[in-house]
This record gives C-alpha cells, sequence and structure tokens, in this order.
C-alpha cells in the first residue's frame, strides 16, 4: 500500500478518513523509529562510558551539528578535487583549452614549454617511458631534451617524435593537412604510410596519407611568426603563405593569377585586416568565403 500522502491535501483538510488513518500510522511509524534509534544511541554511549547529553544538548545532536561543520569546511577542497579531475581522463591525459583570442604558454613538469595559438587544444601524459601529447590546433613546442624518454605529438593520423628541439605543429580543424616547422633540433615526421626527418629549418607536410618535405628554400611562416613577408611572390605562392600564416583559412579556391607579384609585409594577426590591407595594394580582391577558403579573383 502506498503510503505516500500529497502534503497540499494535508494543508487544505482534503484527506479522506483512509488517508486520514494511513498518515497517523506512518508518523506512529516515523515516532518509533526516531525512539529506536535514540535507544540504540543512549546505549552505544554507555557502554563507552560517554554521557548522552554536553552542554545541555544531546551528545548525539551535537555530534550531527560537529560533522556538518567539518562537511562544509571540506567543501571547497571537494569542489576543487572535481574541478581538477575534469581535466583527466581515465586514460590518465589532462587536458588544456585556449579561447578564441589568446596565445597561451603551458609549462610542462619536464621543463619543456608549449605555445597554444587561440581556439587550440591539446591533451597530454607524461610518464618515466615517453612524454604524449594529442594536439587539435596550433603550437609551438620547445621540449626539454631526455635521451631515454621520447616526446610524441599526435596530430591527427601523423605523430611527430623528439627527443629535444623546437618546432611547430598545425592540425586545424576543417583542413585536411597537418604541417611541422622544425627551428632547431632533429623530428622525426610520421604516418602510417610514410616517414620523414626533419632538420632545423625543414617543413613537411601531410596530406592523403603521404607526408612531402617542403622545398628547400621556400618561404616558410608559421602563426606564431611575428610577421609575415611577402616579396616578389605571384598570387599562388601569396596565398600559401596567407593560408600558413592564419589559421582562419582552410584553404584556396579557384587558381588566381601568376603573372602579378606581390611586395609588402603583413603585420595583422587579424585574417580580415590582411585581406584589406592586400585589396588596396594590388588591383585584385582577397576574400574570405562562407566557408572560409581563400577567394583571389580580379
Amino acid at each position: 500500500m502506498n503510503n505516500n500522502i500529497n502534503i497540499d491535501k494535508i494543508l487544505s483538510s482534503e484527506l479522506s478518513e483512509a488517508e486520514r488513518n494511513r498518515w497517523i500510522v506512518s508518523l506512529d511509524s516515523a515516532n518509533y523509529a526516531r525512539k529506536n534509534k535514540e535507544e540504540a544511541w543512549n546505549k552505544i554511549t554507555a557502554e563507552l562510558g560517554l554521557p548522552s547529553t554536553l552542554g545541555g544538548k544531546k551528545l548525539l545532536t551535537r555530534f550531527v551539528s560537529v560533522s556538518m561543520r567539518i562537511a562544509a569546511a571540506l567543501l571547497p577542497i571537494i569542489a576543487m578535487s572535481i574541478v581538477a579531475l575534469k581535466y583527466l581522463s581515465n586514460s590518465g591525459f589532462a587536458e588544456y583549452v585556449t579561447s578564441a583570442d589568446v596565445v597561451d604558454t603551458l609549462n610542462l613538469d619536464d621543463g619543456s614549454v608549449i605555445l597554444l595559438h587561440p581556439g587550440s587544444s591539446l591533451r597530454y601524459r607524461l610518464t618515466a617511458e615517453r612524454r604524449e601529447v594529442q594536439l587539435q590546433g596550433v603550437a609551438r613546442f620547445k621540449v626539454s631534451h631526455q635521451d631515454k624518454c621520447p616526446f610524441i605529438v599526435e596530430a591527427g593520423d601523423a605523430m611527430v617524435t623528439v627527443l629535444g628541439t623546437e618546432f611547430v605543429v598545425e592540425n586545424i580543424e576543417g583542413r585536411e593537412r597537418v604541417h611541422v616547422s622544425v627551428e632547431s633540433g632533429r623530428v622525426a615526421f610520421a604516418s602510417e604510410g610514410s616517414q620523414i626527418r626533419l632538420e632545423a629549418g625543414e617543413s613537411a607536410t601531410f596530406s592523403d596519407g603521404q607526408i612531402t618535405k617542403d622545398e628547400k628554400g621556400k618561404t616558410s611562416v608559421t602563426p606564431f611568426s611575428t610577421d609575415l613577408e611577402l616579396k616578389n611572390l605571384n598570387m599562388a605562392e601569396t596565398a600559401s603563405l596567407l593560408i600558413d600564416y592564419f589559421p582562419e583559412l582552410k584553404g584556396l579556391k579557384g587558381v588566381p593569377s601568376d603573372t602579378i607579384k606581390v611586395n609588402t609585409v603583413i603585420v595583422t594577426k587579424k585574417v580580415q585586416e590582411a585581406l584589406d590591407e592586400l585589396n588596396i595594394h594590388f588591383n585584385q580582391k582577397f576574400l574570405l568565403d562562407r566557408d572560409g577558403y581563400l577567394v583571389i579573383s580580379d
């Protein structure tokens, strides 16, 4: 039988005789249970040689009051622990995410430093055998040297392995490629289908399951470059560097003219301001379409 009585009925005196009788019985049962608990508590305190009251209050009541104060004091610590656990997956990876307009620095316990471009995220795990990072977005790594503990960056289906060096990895959502630029030291750039070794000053791109090393002497820029120098470049070369410099650009649509040469320096980090500047300097339209692709037209 369901002994639950709607409180609205109790307050409005709309209980039937049967409901009223069930309610009285339930109150008697609750009172009986309370008395049993008090008797059990008094028996325990008597066996331990403790008073059942303290300072005019029942010891049980005081015990509950103290317990509640302890719980309140521990609540911030528990909350902080929950927040910390939010950033740890079951596999032991910690997570780090940047906002859309902030370049952030992450200092790892092994002495490595990661510079994260806006809108990027990574998961990382450091052990005695290996240091692992899973990157979505753009990051510049300065890895502390450890002979027997490789530093591994997973970017989609590609992987970069180092022992200690400085390099930039671009794994941007919406682009079907991963780009690696080495500033110092050496890295192994690998995928399921291929693997190459890159030295300082070299770069390569993973696309369509293959890794291709960039031509030597090619101007190399990353989103962390201080500025973008366009020196006697045709439109296709200009578009390529713009895409490397601005992660917001997913790629190039169409084939721009190769007869016009560009000579300028882009210092802004805002893609629309850069395109507006190019529109002013050259008799071409540099546009960003709604899908995030660069379009150059007459």
